[in-house]
């Protein structure tokens, strides 16, 4: 991925939204997994489930949508970047 210096600051420039991203993304995704493994093993407490559901919620409703915003920013990232001059 790293042929020249333009690729490294490109690299440089996309490292912070996309860390982000994946936090994001990371974190509705062991959510979801912590949902289903209760599910699947029969132990069920109703207010643990309505809570993990809540939070499922909120991150799709407030946290998902920046996250795809700085996916969207790691994948044009080289628009600008490749005629600025350092």
């Amino acid at each position: 991925m790293l042929n020249d210096d333009s690729d490294a600051e490109t690299l440089h420039a996309v490292s912070v939204p996309f860390l982000e991203a994946m936090g994001v993304l990371c974190c509705i995704w062991q959510l979801c997994n912590t949902l289903s493994y209760q599910q699947v093993e029969g132990s069920y407490d109703a207010s643990y489930e309505q809570n993990i559901k809540a939070m499922v919620a909120f991150y799709g409703a407030y946290r998902l949508p920046s996250a795809m915003a700085a996916l969207k920013v790691v994948e044009n990232a080289g628009l600008g970047l490749s005629e600025y001059e350092f």
